[in-house]
């Protein structure tokens, strides 16, 4: 999955570069769709001293923003949107890093203003998510459903649910596990929705059952395989526990 993604991020770049912009677009989607920690410096490195203008991601984000706001087709503006809350949780890493760094040279009204800026950051990235998944949310079980790709509603869905409980946004747990489930349910084949959902239901689609662990959605060779199969046991005997 990891050199799936590695090589449609690569395919992204190339099409950027060649202003092929929807095909960069999709190929840049499929592949945060598929791991988004496979994203390679390349695009996502930004230098502290130039800012996240720096940073090759951004510049490939601005141009599609020009691109989207010429067509209003719904498979066009998830792709956008999608792209964009990625790049403001890079911005927010960027900012964080900032703030941390002005922290620890005791330059404290930059780190206030570096603190500021993580959580407006925060609140764009919340308030896009939440605004594209109520537009797209009710055509994904209507007669426009061939056009909502329901695994970017789910990501859009799922980052609500990540982010949620940060301030100023405060969202309270049971809302998030409900975000969270609801990402489950609009893509029940993701492996990041199902482990953020963390029921036992969602151990068993990861790693099988206790008794044949990696054939679930995780390879058999991943390296989280163990941890999660460790969470379904002490999921089940929970369970067991509180059985009637």
């Amino acid at each position: 999955r990891f050199a799936k993604a590695r090589e449609l991020f690569r395919l992204g770049l190339q099409l950027f570069f060649e202003r092929h912009l929807r095909g960069c677009a999709a190929a840049l989607v499929e592949g945060l769709l598929l791991e988004d920690k496979a994203l390679p410096q390349s695009l996502a490195l930004a230098h502290l001293a130039d800012g996240p203008e720096s940073c090759v991601f951004g510049s490939i984000v601005e141009a599609l923003r020009e691109e989207v706001a010429a067509t209003e087709a719904a498979e066009v503006e998830l792709e956008r949107a999608l792209l964009e809350v990625q790049w403001l949780d890079m911005q927010m890493l960027f900012t964080r890093e900032l703030c941390e760094r002005a922290q620890a040279q005791a330059i404290y009204s930059a780190a206030e203003t570096h603190q500021q800026r993580w959580f407006d950051l925060l609140l764009s990235m919340d308030d896009l998510a939440r605004k594209t998944t109520a537009r797209h949310g009710a055509a994904s079980a209507g007669v426009a459903a061939a056009r909502v790709d329901k695994r970017v509603l789910s990501r859009l869905t799922l980052v609500q649910a990540q982010y949620g409980a940060n301030p100023p946004i405060s969202r309270p747990p049971e809302e998030c596990a409900k975000l969270a489930r609801r990402a489950v349910e609009l893509w029940p084949a993701d492996i990041m929705a199902r482990t953020w959902s963390a029921r036992r239901e969602d151990f068993e689609a990861l790693v099988g059952s206790s008794a044949a662990p990696g054939t679930g959605l995780l390879e058999a060779d991943a390296p989280q395989l163990r941890k999660l199969l460790d969470r379904l046991r002490a999921a089940s005997a929970a369970a067991t526990a509180t059985a009637p």
